[in-house]
């Protein structure tokens, strides 16, 4: 379809959850994939029945395409940063955290001059630990948490998305049960990453959907003890689908859970129709993993999903205290928690475990970060939360962004 609209310019679309992309055939004749490129490691070029790639490219096969596209300017980002700044500062976000920092251009430096050239929030990042391992010296002056920028971890992937398919799950895919979906890591990079991640006191975030990856991580640091002090030193991000093995294994480690309610509530379609009905309700079961006493946040992902307003926090809190889906679909009630509760998971919890010194709470001595919202959220209809507006955003007590 893509050769037939554009034969002669190469085409390139990240699918929304960034864990697939669909090319045409000039596009991979530049990149010089042919029936002859085997699947890199935790990666899968799709195939015709003749063994030609079809220009479907799936988890780190996608990187064959995404390292050579062109890459934006620095005016471009630093421009496209402080607008974010604005659009995020009307949510009443005042913290970001970057979960997929790069290092080239190092995300680091972006950040800071994207600060002094507006840029509200405080930021934390997490370099991709693909780049991160090979350097050779990693600057420890970054990780500085009284900094207005500065780097918390490293960011693994260790599987793909339910939407997409690639994440690694077991058992299959509903009526495509051979299908398990794509582990991208292994025991030997988790250690790996750990040890790095230890020597230079930073937190390790591992991305991991289906139940064969939260096992994986699990197991593989079950016994190993946390070095930090200040924070997990462990956060499986997503955590979807989590077997008792994982949520008893997890809460005995200390390891934190970092979890979205928007993707079952903006992807009904895909969820049911690749998990089925009943197992798309056991999805993010955000009340059994607080049961289980294992430390948890809630987070948006964005834009990491097809939803128009997805770093929207008051969406996701609808999201979290109905467990039901944007078309009215059940996804879980028995699962849903109450208003306060999702408001914690986005603020105070999410401090604690990203280990932000004193903001998070509205406290003598803490920073005074804080939205002023029109409605009272714990009165209103649950169905009427994503309506929700801000009147007014504060950092440090300094009014950053007014209606």
């Amino acid at each position: 379809d893509l050769d037939m609209a554009c034969p002669d310019v190469p085409v390139v679309i990240v699918r929304s959850c960034y864990h697939i992309v669909s090319v045409n055939s000039k596009a991979l004749e530049l990149a010089g994939i042919d029936k002859n490129t085997p699947d890199p490691q935790g990666g899968q070029i799709d195939r015709d029945s003749n063994g030609e790639p079809t220009g479907i490219l799936r988890e780190n096969a996608r990187h064959l395409i995404l390292n050579i596209l062109p890459k934006r300017s620095k005016t471009d980002n630093l421009k496209l940063l402080t607008n974010l700044s604005k659009k995020l500062l009307s949510y009443g976000i005042t913290t970001i955290a970057d979960a997929y920092s790069r290092l080239e251009p190092d995300y680091y430096d972006l950040y800071n001059e994207a600060s002094h050239s507006g840029m509200k929030q405080r930021i934390l990042l997490y370099y991709d630990w693909h780049e991160l391992k090979n350097q050779k010296v990693f600057d420890e002056s970054k990780t500085n948490s009284k900094d207005k920028v500065w780097v918390r971890g490293i960011k693994i992937i260790g599987d793909g998305s339910i939407s997409g398919k690639t994440a690694w799950v077991k058992p299959g895919y509903f009526r495509d049960e051979q299908n398990l979906g794509l582990p991208t890591t292994s025991k030997e990079e988790l250690l790996e990453a750990y040890e790095y991640a230890k020597k230079h006191g930073l937190q390790l975030s591992v991305h991991a959907m289906g139940e064969q990856t939260i096992d994986l991580i699990v197991n593989t640091f079950y016994d190993i003890n946390g070095w930090l002090k200040d924070a997990p030193s462990i956060r499986i991000e997503h955590a979807a689908m989590p077997t008792e093995n994982a949520l008893l294994k997890a809460a005995r480690s200390h390891m934190a859970f970092v979890t979205q309610p928007i993707f079952s509530y903006a992807e009904i379609e895909s969820y049911i129709r690749n998990l089925g009905d009943e197992r798309t309700k056991k999805t993010y079961p955000f009340k059994k993993i607080l049961d289980s006493s294992i430390k948890m946040s809630f987070s948006s992902d964005a834009p990491a999903t097809a939803w128009t307003d997805p770093a929207n926090p008051f969406v996701g809190i609808k999201s979290a205290v109905t467990r039901t889906a944007y078309d009215g679909t059940d996804i879980g009630r028995d699962q849903k928690i109450d208003v306060e509760r999702a408001i914690l998971l986005y603020t105070r919890e999410a401090q604690q475990i990203l280990g932000i010194p004193k903001v998070g709470q509205l406290t003598p001595g803490y920073r005074a970060d804080f939205a002023v919202i029109k409605d009272d959220i714990l009165n209103i209809p649950e169905s009427m939360i994503d309506n929700v507006k801000v009147e007014e955003t504060y950092i440090d007590g300094e009014l950053v962004y007014e209606a």
